[in-house]
């Protein structure tokens, strides 16, 4: 069996020091990961260029953390076949409520991966608060 991979998306420097975290854990049990930044909405082609290349480069997972929204892991989930964990990080007011809202939720900000296609798995961690 092949050592697993995952590839690590932050969606703005100030999201690593949370998702470093994962990194910390991956290299604590051997596990290969990269990590880098890039944004649904500041750099859509660069991120849409990312996922759509992670199968082919081996990765079996990619983690998408992002505040606000978190649009970053439906963007993501949008563009691969791979499983995709999205992590809201709490560097909004609303303190990552805004992406952890349930299906149907009235807000103005919906829980973006609740909302994206059923295929490929899309899972949500808790919050970073």
């Amino acid at each position: 069996m092949k050592p697993a991979k995952v590839l690590i998306i932050c969606g703005s420097d100030s999201d690593i020091e949370i998702m470093s975290e994962a990194a910390e854990v991956f290299e604590k049990f051997s596990v290969k990961y990269d990590l880098t930044v890039s944004s649904a909405h500041r750099s859509p082609d660069r991120t849409m260029k990312l996922v759509k290349e992670a199968e082919s480069k081996g990765y079996d997972l990619i983690i998408a953390g992002a505040g606000f929204s978190a649009h970053l892991a439906g963007v993501t989930a949008a563009h691969t076949s791979l499983p995709v964990l999205g992590v809201p990080i709490d560097s909004s007011p609303l303190k990552g409520i805004e992406s952890r809202c349930l299906r149907g939720c009235r807000w103005a900000a919906w829980g973006s991966e609740n909302q994206a296609p059923r295929t490929p798995p899309i899972s949500r961690s808790g919050s970073s608060g």
